[in-house]
């Protein structure tokens, strides 16, 4: 009944199948994103693809840490595949890893709206996951970055494909 209350204060136990779900569906996107990259770096995609494929799912990799990062903090980060246990990154480390992704794939997204790119990832998507993981980071990182969050909303409010609706 207080769900989503326990998980924001991690305090959930192991009665809730709510966090492991979650976290199950999240880390099945990452490996699945992660075989593709490793896809791509086998040369699977034509050159001229490659850099627009993996910025997408480079960037569909980073919206699924970022929910993990909301709802359990410190998380492991797997980029590959390893026979290894993956080990825990902290909060900071993983909001970080995903700043760092969606700056690097965001040039090579498309800037397009249209039929062909309802439902995929575009720059304006990956400003809006900017716009938000900054909103969040002084509760997740204890650093104020309104102003950064501020800057990624504008800039998918003004460039004229997703205004705001007028009163």
């Amino acid at each position: 009944k207080h769900t989503y209350k326990q998980m924001h204060k991690h305090t959930w136990d192991n009665q809730q199948g709510q966090p492991q779900s979650i976290w199950d569906y999240c880390y099945k996107g990452i490996a699945n994103a992660n075989k593709i990259l490793k896809r791509a770096d086998e040369g699977f995609f034509t050159e001229e693809s490659k850099p627009k494929v993996v910025a997408e799912v480079k960037g569909v990799r980073a919206l699924w840490y970022s929910i993990l990062c909301d709802t359990h903090g410190n998380i492991p980060i797997q980029t590959s595949f390893s026979e290894e246990v993956p080990v825990q990154s902290t909060r900071k480390q993983v909001f970080d890893f995903i700043i760092n992704e969606l700056k690097e794939v965001m040039p090579n997204l498309p800037t397009e709206v249209n039929k062909s790119t309802y439902g995929r990832l575009s720059q304006w998507g990956a400003k809006c996951l900017m716009a938000r993981m900054y909103l969040n980071a002084e509760s997740w990182i204890h650093e104020n970055k309104y102003q950064e969050a501020y800057t990624y909303a504008k800039k998918v409010i003004t460039d004229g494909h997703y205004p705001l609706a007028s009163d």
